[in-house]
């Protein structure tokens, strides 16, 4: 799924931010504020596949009636 690799990348690159950031305790609080961002993105970005997903299966079951 491509989509996962994108967000894996983006968790690694803000991963690697978040290391960097603490040596630094003076941005200790908006690390906080963009993991959350991140994590809340990311869970928009899952939730929305699953959608899409599902709703894609939901279009394929057969309605028509069997005699």
């Amino acid at each position: 799924m491509p989509e996962l690799q994108l967000l894996r990348t983006v968790m690694l690159m803000l991963r690697a931010n978040v290391e960097r950031m603490r040596t630094d305790e003076a941005g200790f609080t908006l690390e906080l504020v963009l993991l959350s961002v991140a994590l809340a993105g990311a869970a928009l970005v899952v939730g929305a596949v699953l959608v899409a997903r599902i709703t894609e299966q939901a279009h394929n079951i057969p309605t028509t009636p069997t005699p």
